[in-house]
């Protein structure tokens, strides 16, 4: 995120896709490379979860993170209010940025593990986990 905004993938379509490493191996290194190549200085905070999307039977690791700069071509900052949540590609995307706004407007973030339909959020806090679903 920047800010109140978040830093999206927009196709020529118009479908809305989170920011992930267009290498085979994907690894925090890549996607950190990834961002490098974009002309994007991001911190990446936590990981923020790990979904096992259904559609395509492969797992995806997402972090939390901060993003500084201008949105490199195919990709927009969108304000938390106005995500296109109808234009995701993905319904584990589209989860996923649903629970991120709800969380970034109380203050309090966790660790998702499931996959587009439910799972359990495990708070960084250290408090107990709760199951989350959509």
């Amino acid at each position: 995120n920047r800010g109140t905004q978040v830093l999206l993938g927009v196709d020529q379509k118009g479908k809305v896709t989170i920011p992930k490493s267009s290498s085979s191996a994907q690894s925090l290194p890549n996607l950190r490379r990834y961002f490098e190549k974009l002309g994007v200085r991001t911190q990446l905070d936590f990981l923020y979860a790990v979904y096992h999307d259904t559609k395509t039977d492969h797992h995806n690791i997402y972090y939390h993170g901060t993003a500084v700069g201008l949105a490199p071509p195919g990709h927009k900052f969108f304000d938390l209010k106005d995500i296109p949540l109808d234009d995701f590609a993905n319904e584990a995307e589209r989860s996923l940025m649903v629970r991120y706004r709800e969380e970034f407007q109380h203050g309090s973030f966790g660790i998702y593990q499931g996959d587009e339909r439910s799972g359990i959020v495990h708070p960084v806090d250290g408090t107990n986990a709760a199951e989350y679903s959509t």
